[in-house]
Protein backbone atom coordinates (compact mmCIF):
# COMPACT_ATOMS: atom_id res chain seq x y z
CA UNK A 1 0.00 0.00 0.00
CA UNK A 2 1.20 3.49 -0.84
CA UNK A 3 2.66 5.26 2.23
CA UNK A 4 0.59 8.39 1.60
CA UNK A 5 -2.62 6.39 1.41
CA UNK A 6 -1.71 4.47 4.55
CA UNK A 7 -0.97 7.70 6.47
CA UNK A 8 -4.16 9.34 5.18
CA UNK A 9 -6.30 6.38 6.19
CA UNK A 10 -4.59 6.23 9.60
CA UNK A 11 -5.52 9.89 10.09
CA UNK A 12 -9.08 8.95 9.05
CA UNK A 13 -9.20 11.43 6.18
CA UNK A 14 -10.84 10.81 2.84
CA UNK A 15 -8.95 11.94 -0.24
CA UNK A 16 -11.37 14.86 -0.51
CA UNK A 17 -10.82 15.91 3.11
CA UNK A 18 -7.04 15.84 2.79
CA UNK A 19 -7.24 17.70 -0.51
CA UNK A 20 -9.33 20.44 1.10
CA UNK A 21 -6.85 20.74 3.99
CA UNK A 22 -3.88 21.15 1.68
CA UNK A 23 -5.70 23.22 -0.97
CA UNK A 24 -5.41 20.92 -3.97
CA UNK A 25 -7.98 19.07 -6.06
CA UNK A 26 -8.93 15.57 -4.87
CA UNK A 27 -7.49 14.28 -8.14
CA UNK A 28 -4.03 15.42 -6.99
CA UNK A 29 -4.22 13.26 -3.87
CA UNK A 30 -5.42 10.34 -5.98
CA UNK A 31 -2.57 10.84 -8.46
CA UNK A 32 -0.02 10.92 -5.63
CA UNK A 33 -1.43 7.75 -4.11
CA UNK A 34 -1.36 5.99 -7.48
CA UNK A 35 2.21 7.10 -8.27
CA UNK A 36 1.08 9.20 -11.22
CA UNK A 37 2.85 12.21 -9.69
CA UNK A 38 6.40 11.08 -9.01
CA UNK A 39 7.93 14.30 -7.67
CA UNK A 40 5.49 16.58 -5.86
CA UNK A 41 6.63 20.08 -5.01
CA UNK A 42 8.36 20.68 -1.71
CA UNK A 43 5.51 23.00 -0.70
CA UNK A 44 2.89 20.31 -1.35
CA UNK A 45 4.90 17.67 0.50
CA UNK A 46 5.17 19.95 3.53
CA UNK A 47 1.46 20.84 3.50
CA UNK A 48 0.50 17.16 3.33
CA UNK A 49 2.92 16.25 6.11
CA UNK A 50 1.59 19.00 8.35
CA UNK A 51 -1.99 17.88 7.75
CA UNK A 52 -1.11 14.25 8.50
CA UNK A 53 1.32 15.11 11.31
CA UNK A 54 4.09 13.07 9.73
CA UNK A 55 7.66 13.69 8.62
CA UNK A 56 8.26 13.88 4.87
CA UNK A 57 10.57 10.85 4.95
CA UNK A 58 7.77 8.81 6.55
CA UNK A 59 5.51 9.33 3.52
CA UNK A 60 7.57 10.29 0.48
CA UNK A 61 10.62 8.48 -0.89
CA UNK A 62 13.84 10.40 -0.46
CA UNK A 63 16.12 10.81 -3.44
CA UNK A 64 19.62 9.61 -2.70
CA UNK A 65 22.46 11.59 -4.20
CA UNK A 66 25.06 9.45 -5.96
Amino acid sequence: MNKLKKAREHAEFSQSELARLVAVPQATISALENDKIKRPSHDLVMRICRALRRKPEDIFPVAVAS
